[in-house]
Order: structure tokens, then sequence, then C-alpha cells
């Protein structure tokens, strides 16, 4: 053999052919030759492309017009084979594993399949004549690429599926004669394009690449292309997502997509999830289906990477699959659960959380039990994850497991990142599960570090499950915290997220300052079209627990928001709104009220008893009847609940509501509801002042409870007699005066030693947080409090009618035969004739009805009696006083309106009214008699003789008043109203 010159277009490369043996070279300058010829061509196929590619970019970014080459492509277009770019080519067969990021993340354009040649490096390569290799030398080249540190290293079935995939065929025709080499060459080169673009000229180069080769892209291309876009800045991400060649390129991938690979399928949908902005990547609705439906039918041969990745992409795209697609997940992930890393298992349980599947129980108690064993290797991040999903898909995994979690995160938690940080103690709140104090304290340091970082959910969510945290409150310095990093952010907080920070720091307790909440309540003004039904009910409820209150701009905005949802609000929203709006001070208009009314009627049966009692205790605070109808459901509703037990709370809520109602329950319900209340306040389950409000109920429905419900009821108040403040006290004292029980000196003694101790300044002790009812409970104290109305009638301030019924008790008590310790007695009443002067230089005004100035005018006009108007009692105001001619002792008339009787029992009085007779007929030495005259037996008086009718009745009662009328002649006739 000879050796010959190398022929035209070889590259340099020598060639062996037929030649005598006494012509070949000797072996010591054959050899040299060899190895100069291989540097050069290692020279020509890896440095030259390199310093091609840097050339354009430096002139791409600069003026220079002399810089005429392919855009990103960094050498000639390969329409024109030059040696340099043949060679670049022939050389890029190993591009793309040579870099570890790269590997891990994007798919390797190189094809797998057994078929595949490799084109040898060097000049040879311009002929297009590739060297053949052994098939098994590419498999073991493949190994050393994929080996066991590769993250996809493992997967034999998939590296199988991989290497049988058939060859793609490329665009251009200049490659196919070369039997598919070509095609390969040309496939790498554009994948070391893109990956040198990327590195060089970021998204934009990426781009110019795409637009330079669009017609040769193939799957590889597309993945590798929106995997490398959608790790880019959110600023260079929105300016791609907006440009032609990004929409060109989606309609590409979508062309192509039944050449993906599995790993293609999860690469494509990971990196479309990374972009973010579902406004703008739902525009390629087509291609999310098109790679759900292909992902569907490759479920079952997918690794349990992809399998995690997938369920990751689809649960952050638009539109997920149906059910019944992740029902099939469910199946192959059952299959394949033991091959699942820690950070897949945490991908599926979170993914399946965040597009709201629930799968069966297998599946979850499977999570539960892989992620128990690889707990103490898992991160931050997986942590958080897989607690959020268990909490999203209402989960309660075991409570060793919890408390394995709590262990294993406890150390961690100032590393948790915020997000990670709200997820897991959110996560917490919806299983229930309440992690040691140490835990909290912990956590609640994290928290005060982090605040700054928080976003608006996380400090919403944050705030919103601390408050699921029994016995536990923040410190002051994690609410100050919060009040000076939220503040700052309150106009980017969304309509939830203003409602349930409101939410969370009313039920919390904490009474933020005013400028605090005035903003939260300014910006919810111009979110609350945004609120949903939930959202409505928690911002005014959270509102109502705070001393702030609203102007009425805000109300009347609420009211016009939620009035067309309120048939979509739930039990528990229009229990909150309407509460929520009487502890604001607001009655909202009759219409209003009224379209509340039939909503709560038509789901009676799906309230909660807290939720009645809640509803109805607001009816009656804003003195609004919701008609009898509706009060006989209640009170069939309550008598079916009452029966198997009903909360305490609820039962005194209900009892003040139907005392402010004038509504008198059956009396099997009073006895049932008694008994239920004894139960409670022997086990120590009711505080005081609720207990307060359920005597004072009973008092005012003249129902008497029995003597071992009254023995239960002083020692409940009496252990809790330093915790109440004044105006439970004065409830207190005369609920018992009004129902007149056996007497109970000791007790009157030291609850009369409290209230002095309270009129000389003495504030209550603060509430234990350990009392079970402490945190729930809708109404403490101020049982006495005006709720405000629009337009409606005036009522006494609060104190005024705390000191009334404190001097109410002192008039009962000196009507005992053994009245308390007389020294006590007088210093009671001496505090209270100074606070009552004290009072009385506070003006307010008091309205007359129509009922009581016609009786005056027939007492003056008709009558021609002397008397006077609204006379201060210290105890009471009497309407009228008549003052007779012969100078004998008054007679006080007292005009009683519909609000003094039972509405449905018109002809019974109330408890209040009953008691202020007794009391004021009790003063013989002042009245001579008390006269009634119900509005009821007014107007059948007027109806039965419209001409002198109430003239007869008034003089009738007065005779029997003891009254001298014999100058009133039958031709008196009545007064013209």
């Amino acid at each position: 053999m000879a050796l010959s010159a190398p022929t035209g277009g070889s590259g340099g490369l020598p060639s062996l052919s037929s030649s005598p043996p006494s012509a070949l070279l000797p072996n010591r300058l054959l050899l040299p030759r060899l190895l100069l010829i291989l540097t050069v061509a290692c020279v020509q196929a890896w440095i030259l492309p390199v310093q091609y590619h840097q050339q354009h970019f430096s002139c791409s970014s600069s003026s220079t017009a002399g810089c005429r080459r392919g855009r990103g492509s960094g050498v000639l277009p390969l329409t024109q084979p030059k040696a340099t770019a043949t060679s670049y080519a022939a050389s890029s067969g190993s591009a793309g594993h040579n870099d570890a990021a790269d590997s891990a993340d994007e798919k390797d354009s190189t094809l797998k399949d057994n078929g595949s040649r490799r084109p040898r490096s060097g000049p040879a390569a311009a002929t297009d004549q590739p060297r053949q290799q052994p098939q098994q030398q590419g498999q073991q080249r493949q190994q050393r690429r994929k080996g066991p540190g590769h993250a996809w290293a493992g997967n034999v079935n998939n590296n199988q599926q991989r290497q049988q995939r058939k060859p793609r065929h490329s665009n251009n025709n200049f490659y196919h004669h070369n039997g598919g080499s070509g095609e390969l060459v040309r496939e790498k080169q554009i994948t070391s394009f893109l990956r040198n673009a990327g590195n060089e000229g970021g998204c934009r180069g990426i781009m110019e690449v795409v637009a330079d080769h669009f017609n040769e892209l193939n799957s590889v291309h597309c993945t590798m292309v929106l995997n490398r876009l959608s790790k880019a800045t959110q600023t260079e991400r929105d300016v791609v997502l907006q440009s032609p060649g990004f929409i060109a390129l989606m309609d590409k991938t979508q062309q192509v997509i039944g050449e993906f690979s599995n790993r293609d399928i999860a690469q494509a949908a990971i990196s479309l999830a990374r972009f973010r902005d579902n406004r703008k990547i739902s525009r390629w609705q087509g291609l999310i289906h098109a790679l759900q439906e292909r992902a569907g039918r490759s479920l079952a041969n997918m690794s349990t990477k992809e399998l995690a990745m997938i369920m990751n992409a689809f649960a952050n795209l638009p539109d997920p699959p149906p059910p019944a697609y992740w029902d099939v997940f469910s199946k192959v992930f059952l299959i394949k659960a033991a091959d699942f890393d820690k950070q897949g298992l945490s991908m599926v349980i979170n993914g399946m959380s965040k597009i709201l599947y629930r799968p069966s129980t297998e599946v979850l108690q499977t999570v539960e039990a892989l992620t128990s064993g690889l707990m103490d290797t898992c991160n931050t991040q997986e942590l958080a994850n897989i607690l959020n999903g268990f909490g999203k898909l209402d989960h309660v995994p075991s409570p060793d497991y919890l408390a394995r979690f709590e262990l294993l995160s406890l150390p961690k938690l100032s590393q948790f990142q915020p997000q990670e940080l709200s997820m897991t103690f959110n996560a917490m709140s919806r299983i229930g599960y309440r992690p040691s104090d140490a835990y909290l304290r912990a956590f609640e340091g994290a928290c005060i570090q982090a605040l700054p970082h928080f976003k608006t959910q996380e400090s919403a969510m944050t705030i919103n499950a601390f408050t699921k945290m029994t016995d536990y409150m923040p410190s002051p310095a994690f609410f100050a915290e919060v009040e000076r990093c939220v503040i700052q952010k309150v106009g980017q907080h969304r309509a939830q997220e203003v409602a349930n920070t409101i939410h969370g720091l009313g039920r919390l307790g904490y009474d933020p300052s005013a400028p605090f909440v005035e903003a939260f309540v300014e910006h919810g003004m111009a979110v609350m079209n945004k609120m949903k039904t939930q959202e409505l009910g928690n911002l005014i409820n959270g509102l109502s627990k705070m001393s702030f209150r609203p102007g009425p701009a805000f109300f009347m905005r609420f009211m016009d928001v939620s009035q067309p949802m309120l048939h979509s609000f739930t039990t528990q929203e229009v229990s909150n709104a309407v509460n929520g709006l009487m502890r604001l001070g607001c009655k909202p208009d009759e219409e209003y009220l009224r379209a509340t009314v039939q909503v709560a009627a038509r789901h009676l049966p799906d309230y909660k008893e807290q939720e009645l009692a809640c509803l109805l205790h607001a009816y009656g605070r804003m003195l609004f009847f919701p008609g009898a109808v509706f009060m006989e459901a209640f009170e069939a509703e309550l008598g079916r609940r009452v029966a198997v037990g009903v909360n305490s709370q609820a039962l005194a809520m209900t009892l003040n509501a139907f005392n402010r109602l004038n509504w008198k329950p059956s009396p099997r319900l009073l006895i049932e509801m008694e008994r239920s209340l004894e139960r409670a306040t022997c086990e120590g389950l009711i505080f005081g002042a609720e207990l307060a409000q359920a005597v004072n109920g009973l008092a005012n429905l003249n129902h008497t409870p029995g003597r071992s419900f009254l023995a239960a009821f002083k020692n409940v108040i009496l252990e809790q007699k330093n915790f109440v403040d004044l105006s439970t006290i004065a409830v207190i004292l005369w609920s018992l005066s009004a129902l007149d029980p056996a007497r109970m000196k000791g007790f009157y003694t030291e609850m009369v030693e409290v209230a002095c101790r309270r009129l000389e300044g003495e504030q209550p002790e603060p509430l234990p947080v350990s009392f079970p009812g402490e945190r729930s409970s809708m109404y403490y104290s101020s049982f006495n409090e005006v709720v405000p109305t629009i337009g409606g009638e005036s009522l006494e301030p609060p104190m005024v009618m705390c000191v009334r019924q404190l001097l109410q008790t002192c008039r009962y008590l000196t009507m005992l035969s053994n009245p308390i310790d007389q020294g006590l007695f007088r210093r009671f009443s001496t505090l209270l004739a100074e606070k009552w002067a004290e009072l009385q230089l506070e003006k307010y005004e008091v309205h007359t009805s129509f009922f009581h100035r016609d009786v005056l005018a027939v007492v003056t006009k008709s009558l021609g009696l002397r008397c006077d108007i609204e006379v201060e009692d210290e105890a009471y105001t009497l309407d009228m006083v008549i003052y007779p001619e012969d100078g004998g002792l008054p007679v006080v008339v007292e005009a009683d309106g519909p609000h003094h009787f039972f509405r449905n029992q018109p002809e019974e009085a109330m408890g209040f009214t009953v008691f202020k007779h007794r009391l004021l007929e009790g003063r013989a030495d002042r009245w001579r008699a008390v006269v009634s005259v119900p509005q009821t037996e007014w107007q059948r008086a007027k109806e039965s003789d419209a001409r002198r009718g109430r003239t007869t009745l008034l003089v009738k009662k007065l005779k029997e008043a003891g009254l001298d009328l014999c100058r009133v002649t039958e031709t008196v006739m009545d007064p013209q109203m």
C-alpha cells in the first residue's frame, strides 16, 4: 500500500489506497504526520467556531456595519459548505454533554438509536464521509454520559425507549443524501448554537437562532428553547411573551409535539408553568391541551421524575386536566411510588392540592408513609410542600407523623423562606394540629425576622393561622412588626388578603392603631367589589372586634356590594355580616335586613348553633323583628337541638335575643334551655358575663329558674366576680332582683361590695387566656350598649342604663325585710347618688312616642288635669305624673307601648315592666297608685268609640286609682290629634 496525497475536498486527512508495500512510508514518519493532522482538525473544530461566535456577539452589540455573519450562529450560513462550518458541525456532536447544569435540566439533542453514527472530528468531515463506529462503543459512551451521578440515571426503561427512538427528519435537504448522518450533525449544531447563544446573548440571542433556523427546529430544540427562556428574569420573559418570534415558536412546538419523548413532554410543560402568567400563557391553550393529551397516553411509561414534573407543571398551568385524568395518574403513582424520591413526592402531593384533586386514601397514606422515612433528608421547601399538600387535601396525618415533622422542622425554622413559613403554618391550622408552645415561639421568632420579606398573601395566611392555635397569643413584638410591615404594603393587598388580615387580627383580640385600620378600610372599599361572599363576611366580622369605627360611606359601600350577593351567602357569612354590622353600630335599612331574613329562613336546618344565636342576637340588638313566621321556625329548630345539647354561649345569646325581640318561647323550651344552662354552669363551661346574659333573659321572659340553677349560678358568679365589669354586675343584680328569688343575703353582700369597688374606679382583672369560651365569645360585657340607628329611636347611653339598674337594685334592697349590712348599703347608695349626679351633666335626647303624646292629650285637654311628663325618679323615668286637685299623693301613668309586652302574647307584660310597676307600687309614701295604659287597650277603645272611647278608658282607670273625677261628664270628647 502507498500513501497518497489528499484529494480535493478531503480537508487534509490522508486516505489509504492500494500500493506496493515498498511505497509505504516508514512508521516513524507516518505516526507524527497523523498526529499533526488530528491536532489541526481539533483546532478547526473547537476553537475557531467559538471565536466566530464571540466575534458575532461583540459586533451585534455595537454599531459596526462590517459585521455580516448569520445572527446567533457564530459561523457562516450552512448553505455554504465551508470547511470551518462543517468542521464545527462535526465537532458539535459532543456539545451538550460538557455542561453539568444543562445536563440536569435540558434534553440531550443526541439521538440514541442503534444505527446512529458520529462524524469524525477533522477536516475529512467536509467530505460528508463519516467514520463508522461500532454500536457497542456508542452505547458505552452514552452510559458514561448518563452515569450514576446523573439526575436521570437508573431509569432503564426510559433509556431503552430513548435509544429505540427513530431519527428525526430535518428540513435541510442538503444533508439527506448522507443517510441520516448529516441530519444528526445538523441537529447537534443547532443545539450548540442555541446553547452558546443563550450563554452569550440571553433571550435575545436564543430568539435570533430560532428565527435563523426556524424550519429546522425539532422537538429537542423547542423544548430546550422553552426551558432556557423560562429561566430568564421576569422582565425578559415579559418581553419574550409579547414577541412574534415566541408566538411562532409555540406554534412550531405544537406542530412537532408528536415527536416528543416523555422527557420532552415533561420539560416543555414545566417550562410553560415557569412563565407564571396565566393571562398570557393561556393564549396557547391549544399547546397545553396537546401536551396534556400526549402525556396522558404516556403516563404508564414515564419515569418518576417525569411524573412529578407533569403533576407540578399542569397544577400551575391554566385549565388543568379533569379528575379522570388524575385518577389514571394516581394508579400509575401507586405502581411506581416506591421509586419516587423526596422531591418527587413533595411535587406530587403539592400539585394535587393546587388543582384541588383529592386522591384516594391509599394514595395519601402511601405518600405519608414514604415521606415519613425521607423526612430527615428533606429541605425546607420539600417539608413545606408536603405538609401544605396534606392541609389543602384535608388529610390529617397520624400524630406520630406530625410529631416527627415538628421535631425535624424546628431546628430549620430560621432557614425557611417566607413562603415556606406561611405554607407550613397554614397547613397546620387546616389539619387542626397545634404544635408545642416551644415550636410556636420559635415560629413566631422566625416570622418576626421574615415579615419584612413576606408577600401580602403570606402575611395574611400567617395571621389567620395563628387564630386557630388554641391558648396561644402572639407576643406584642409580633403584632408591632405586623403593623409596621403590613401597612407599608396595604395598597398591594388583594381583596381576599384584606379580609383575611382584618379577620385574623380581630379574632386574635388585637386592636391595631387607628391609622392601620383606616388604611385597610379605605383600601377595602376600593377592592370590595372583587370580594367573594366569605371575604365580605370576614371583613365586617373582623372590623367589629376592633375599636375603630368606619364612617357611613363604608357601610353604604358594604351594603351596596353585598346585597345583590346575599342569595349566595353561606349560613356563616349571613351570620357574620349581620352580627358584624350590629357590633359596628350600624343598623341597615329594612330592605337589607328583610333580604337577610329570607336567605336565613331557607337554610335554618343548615345553621350551626352559634350562627343561629349570633344572627338572632344581632336582630335583637338592632331592635329589628324578623317576623312571626321566622321566629316560629327558629323556635322549632332550636327546640329540636336543645334536646340533644346546645352550646351554653349560644343559649345565653338566644335568651337575650328573645328578650330584645319581645318573643316568649314556649314553657317547655324555656325549661329545656334552663336545664342545659345548669349543666354547663355546673361543669364550669360558661363565663360569668354569658351567664348574666342568660339570667337577664330569663328574668325578662318571666321565667323563674329552680333553686339548683340559682345555686350553680351563684357559685360561678362568686368565683369569677373579679373578672366582671360594672355593666355585668348591674345586670346580675338587676336580674336577681327582678326574679325575686329566696333571700340571698350573702350573695348580695359580696356582689354589692364588688360594685362599690367598680364605682370607685377599680378595674376588673384580665380574663384568663386559658378560659375555654374566652376567645370565641361574641359578647363579654356592656350588655346595655345601645346600637345607634339611622332615623330610629334614640335610647339612653350605656352607663346611664347601667346606673339605673343599680339604682333599681338599691330600691329593691330597701324593700327586703333583711337588707345587707347597713354600712355597705349606705356606701353603695352614696356612690350611686354621686355617679347619677355626674351623669345628669351629660345631656342626651329622649324621644316621646306618638302613643305617649296621645295619652297626654286626653289627660290635659279632655280631662283638664295637671301633670308633668318625663319625671325623673332616679331609678326610673316616669311617663306622666298627675297631681290631684285634693292635694293628695300624685298618680303615675305609664303609657306602655308594644315593647312592654310580648309580640306573641300581647296581653302579658315583660319582666322589666312588671318589675318597674312593683318597685313603683312599693313607694306608697310617694305615689298614690300606678296606672298602666297598654297600647292594645287604647287602640281597641279608639276603634270601639271614635268620639270618646279613649277618654272613657282613661277615666275608668284613674277612678280605680282613687282619683276624684266626678266633674268629668259624658259630654267630654276625645281630643283631635
